[in-house]
């Protein structure tokens, strides 16, 4: 797979991920309103002709489709639209975890907790999110509860709404607990 698409040398990835963002943000697009919120994020491709800006979204498009990330459907009015699939969802939440940088502040001596109750049921979504957290730095005291020094519920709020788990993930702060010394040790923090 090309890394660059031909003119313009604009990164694949950067178009991709503007493509899942549009599709992410509406749920569901219209095929033609999808190339100009496409372009919209990706301001390289405005300086290309229009007959340019529609082929790379289309070709964007259709390789988003052969991975599996968006499924392409019409309806009886004869109207295409787009939808992300599961595939789809995780690659925009990572690339929205990689972009939101955690910033390693000065510690205020108070820790981030993230709880999940995740059923049997949904175990791959379970271990989704458990692989996102260790991604980000966190540190498992148990087996759904996880730890992070730093403010991070910008992130918390993002895993649970791009993976639909509103009441099943908690956001706790809290001052002290009877393991936090170890902890600090883990996360090179100075008490």
């Amino acid at each position: 797979m090309k890394d660059k698409t031909r003119k313009g040398n604009i990164p694949y990835g950067m178009i991709a991920r503007g493509a899942l963002a549009v599709v992410g943000t509406a749920g569901i697009v219209s095929v033609a309103a999808f190339a100009p919120g496409l372009l919209l994020l990706c301001k390289p491709l405005t300086s290309r002709p229009r007959y340019e800006q529609r082929q790379t979204t289309n070709q964007i498009l259709r390789r988003l489709q052969k991975r599996g990330c968006v499924t392409v459907f019409s309806t009886s009015n004869g109207n295409d639209y787009v939808r992300l699939t599961e595939k789809g969802r995780e690659e925009l939440l990572q690339y929205q975890l990689h972009k939101k940088d955690l910033v390693k502040k000065k510690w205020d001596n108070r820790w981030r907790l993230i709880l999940f109750d995740v059923r049997e049921k949904n175990r791959p979504l379970r271990t989704r999110l458990r692989k996102c957290l260790l991604s980000l730095g966190c540190i498992r005291l148990q087996d759904s509860v996880w730890i992070y020094p730093y403010p991070c519920e910008d992130v918390a709020e993002l895993l649970r709404s791009l993976l639909k788990l509103r009441s099943e993930v908690i956001y706790l702060t809290t001052d002290r607990f009877h393991e936090d010394k170890r902890l600090c040790q883990q996360f090179n923090l100075k008490v």
